[in-house]
């Protein structure tokens, strides 16, 4: 099996009704060189196996056992992933045919994060409300004014993305440390 370009993590749980559209989106890119890995939390009481294996024989994967929040379940997709890219894809969701071919920005920018904001019906969040400029970070305009990125919109390349994980990982090993020592204190 050949190392794929982009790698599609799909958190999943209990969403064997809903799962087949988001992995068929996938199918629609106009580019086609990647995995699709569905991870799903293990407690699941779906038929998410039967559903999936509507999809063998193609580059999917599932992973099962990653308990605990859907973001634990994209740390473990993206721990499994073996793309250069990574891009996130809820069950309930899916992908516009072209997605995933703004590739090239991350292609162009090591450090780069393709995302593009939530859309409600019939709304549009765009933030800064004037739009972003040339070179323009969005870090505080989401974390100051109570902006939000939606998860299916998020593509990032593997070894930062993995990288991130890990530091995560340690913070929260260091912060479950700490709150131990705090309470042996007391």
């Amino acid at each position: 099996m050949s190392k794929p370009l982009i790698s599609i993590v799909i958190p999943t749980h209990n969403s064997a009704h809903m799962i087949s559209g988001a992995i068929r989106s996938c199918f629609t890119q106009t580019l086609r060189d990647f995995e699709i890995i569905v991870v799903d939390d293990g407690r699941s009481t779906d038929s998410i196996e039967s559903v999936f294996a509507a999809f063998a024989g193609r580059e999917t994967r599932l992973i099962r056992g990653f308990r605990g929040t859907a973001a634990a379940a994209r740390n473990g997709g993206v721990s499994a992933a073996r793309g250069e890219y990574i891009a996130f894809l809820d069950a309930k969701d899916e992908f516009v045919p072209n997605l995933i071919s703004c590739l090239s920005v991350l292609q162009r920018d090591a450090n780069a994060v393709v995302y593009s904001v939530h859309r409600g019906v019939s709304r549009l969040w765009v933030l800064p409300a004037r739009g972003l400029r040339e070179g323009e970070d969005i870090s505080e305009d989401l974390l100051l004014h109570k902006g939000w990125v939606y998860p299916t919109t998020v593509m990032r390349r593997a070894d930062v993305a993995r990288a991130q994980v890990r530091q995560m990982r340690k913070r929260s090993r260091a912060v479950a440390s700490a709150r131990q020592e705090l309470g042996r204190a007391a």
